[in-house]
């Protein structure tokens, strides 16, 4: 999961435990259903983010897209997928009602905040799937690049293709020979060889004028 989308989840459980607690210790239902939309709020930001990389704030921008991200998800039923506009009015009554009607009664918080829990428990088995999908198409992509470049590889070997650049035949003057000693090594210069291609990148080898040297004594 995502920095921001982890952000996110974590404040949605939070307000869950919150309302529960302001519905059974303190017995402010208004507090617990608008703490259980607020749950739920941020559930469908962590998802939104986790998805898109956008971070909306806007009530009614955080109820649209998510319910472009989950229409045609059957993991999410009727009741999940009314959850936000309806808890929203919850909130709404809590924060600007007046008169009659102006306050949430428990039983409509307790059923905000039962359908809040499975909300969020149901955004988590999403974004875990979605991030499991996202990790097995990236290795699948990566294995292709891989079998592809050896494939190139291959077929280019079969056709007798040299990788080494032109300095490779390059030998030491006749002074650093056997007899020469290690006086004659600074006349050597620098021999750059271009190595096998490794993956889709071309290995690059700088061979140093003492190993040149051993190497043409060896042979």
């Amino acid at each position: 999961m995502k920095t921001q989308s982890a952000a996110f989840f974590e404040k949605s459980r939070e307000f869950l435990a919150k309302a529960q607690d302001l519905l059974d210790a303190h017995h402010w239902p208004d507090e617990a259903g608008r703490a259980a939309y607020l749950a739920g709020l941020h559930a469908a930001q962590a998802l939104i983010f986790e998805s898109t990389d956008k971070a909306i704030k806007r009530h009614s921008g955080v109820q649209r897209e998510f319910a472009r991200l989950v229409k045609d998800d059957p993991r999410f039923d009727v009741d999940l997928r009314a959850f936000l506009p309806s808890a929203y009015n919850l909130k709404a009554i809590a924060d600007y009602a007046t008169g009659p009607g102006s306050h949430v009664s428990a039983e409509s918080a307790g059923d905000a905040i039962r359908t809040a829990r499975r909300f969020v428990a149901c955004v988590a088995d999403l974004i875990a799937a979605n991030s499991g999908a996202r990790c097995a198409a990236w290795a699948d992509g990566r294995a292709s690049i891989r079998r592809a470049a050896s494939a190139r590889f291959r077929s280019a070997r079969a056709r007798g293709r040299s990788f080494a650049g032109p300095a490779r035949d390059q030998r030491p003057p006749a002074s650093a020979s056997k007899d020469g000693g290690a006086s004659s090594i600074n006349d050597i210069r620098t021999t750059e060889l271009y190595g096998v291609q490794k993956g889709y990148r071309a290995c690059h080898f700088v061979v140093s004028p003492r190993a040149m040297l051993r190497k043409t004594r060896a042979c």
